[in-house]
């Protein structure tokens, strides 16, 4: 804290009375000002201490009388102190209530007669002065305070009775007005609690030296909303002298809570007669976020698609805009339906056989196809934009045993005709692949078959 320089004030004179002089003899009643029990003073001076700038403080002093010398008060006079000069430091005052000491009763000596050793002084009742500090702070601010002292009823004998003077000096310091101190976070972190961010918590204080505990306004305020990310909160605070701290910290809202699958189905058992499996249908679930509103489901493989004959599994994932992610599995179970045997008739003996053109052979066993997205539905569909090049994948099966090896082709013919547009070739990849080039298509719609030696395994639009 800088301390102002002291400011020196001038003498006021309250009263044109002179102090009384003291007597030629040192021997002589004396009457001494003293500080209460709550200013204690020595040596007739008293420490305020600080006190803010243009502040009142009062203060009560005490008389005491005390028995010296030869010469003294009569039995039956009252001592009436008044205040005779004061001396201030510019831009302060003080005032003081009037005093007096009552008799000091038939114990007391006369004139020519020595104190009695255990003899007490009289004491008056308090007098309350009441100090203005200057409004400029400082330290060492002195008052200086001069009484008169009079006897009542006055009497021939008065003159050189008292000795010394009865004074105080009051020193206080007057506080300059120090700028508050802000305590402010480094930084704070917050788990997301609202939709797109976080209700607002953080502590803050601010302290002055004059004021003590103050109270800072802080922009987002607490219990305010804010967004996911970092956000800097703007603190301010000021004191009753116009003083004010500004500080600043960044308050960061992360997300590191996964969404919740809502509505997961149970598991799911099917029956079916066709070997390569059954058709897949199922309500996928739903899910709630306490940050993102509106988190994205997907579950693979999707309702519509073909579960092959036996275990299999539906895998649901939930993202939220953050990144996270929660998965649900749903079990499926594909049970292959063998159709009875039909009955053997009883045999007939064939009539003569009219001689027939012997067929054309054709491969063994029935072939069938299951395509893989973007294709699916029942039947198989597939709608894309013009010129666009889709990758096919189908897996083919004979008799249920999937077909691994060979040469099939995929044959487009637009609806309703009979002659195809072109065929291309399939590779191998772990299932069969293929690209179809969509751009010399002119109609609305195709028939895309699968081919295995010559035969068509399924086809879709």
């Amino acid at each position: 804290m800088r301390t102002q320089p002291i400011r020196r004030g001038v003498v006021v004179i309250l009263a044109a009375m002179a102090v009384l002089a003291a007597a030629a003899s040192a021997s002589a009643d004396t009457v001494t000002a003293q500080a209460d029990s709550v200013h204690p003073s020595s040596g007739g001076v008293v420490s305020v201490g600080l006190v803010a700038p243009g502040a009142t403080v009062n203060v009560d002093v005490t008389f005491n009388l005390d028995c010296a010398g030869f010469a003294h008060v009569d039995a039956g006079q009252w001592v009436v102190l008044g205040l005779g000069s004061v001396t201030v430091p510019e831009d302060g005052s003080v005032f003081a209530t009037d005093v007096s000491i009552p008799p000091p009763g038939a114990d007391w000596p006369v004139d020519g007669d020595a104190c009695g050793p255990n003899l007490a002084p009289i004491s008056s009742s308090p007098a309350t002065l009441t100090i203005h500090a200057p409004t400029v702070p400082g330290t060492g601010y002195l008052y200086t305070l001069v009484w008169t002292r009079d006897l009542s009823p006055e009497s021939d004998t008065d003159a050189g009775t008292f000795t010394g003077m009865a004074s105080i000096t009051v020193s206080l310091d007057v506080l300059g007005n120090n700028a508050p101190q802000l305590g402010l976070p480094g930084s704070v972190t917050l788990e997301g609690d609202t939709a797109g961010g976080a209700t607002a918590a953080y502590t803050v204080s601010a302290t002055d030296k004059e004021d003590g505990s103050l109270v800072p306004a802080c922009a987002p305020a607490v219990g305010s909303f804010v967004a996911l990310g970092t956000t800097t909160v703007t603190c301010t605070v000021a004191d009753s002298g116009g003083r004010t701290a500004t500080g600043s910290f960044d308050v960061t809202v992360v997300d590191t809570q996964a969404p919740t699958l809502v509505g997961v189905p149970a598991a799911i058992d099917l029956t079916t007669l066709n070997s390569f499996g059954a058709d897949l249908s199922y309500v996928g679930p739903t899910a709630t976020d306490v940050v993102d509103s509106a988190p994205m489901v997907s579950c693979n493989p999707p309702s519509g698609s073909v579960a092959p004959v036996g275990d299999s599994t539906v895998v649901c994932i939930a993202s939220d805009a953050s990144g996270n992610s929660t998965a649900a599995s749903i079990p499926v179970h594909v049970t292959l339906v063998t159709p009875p045997p039909t009955p053997t008739p009883t045999p007939v003996p064939p009539p003569t056989p009219t001689p027939v053109p012997t067929p054309t052979p054709t491969p063994a066993g029935v072939v069938s196809a299951v395509w893989e997205s973007p294709i699916g539905g029942t039947p198989p569909s597939l709608t894309a934009n013009g010129g666009r090049s889709v990758p096919v994948k189908v897996r083919l099966y004979r008799d249920g045993i999937e077909i691994r090896t060979g040469n099939p082709i995929l044959r487009v013919t637009p609806c309703g005709a009979t002659e195809p547009v072109y065929e291309f070739a399939l590779t191998w990849s772990g299932r069969w692949v293929g690209k179809l080039d969509t751009s010399a298509f002119t109609g609305p719609c195709y028939r895309v078959a699968a081919l295995v030696d010559g035969v068509e395994a399924g086809f879709f639009r």
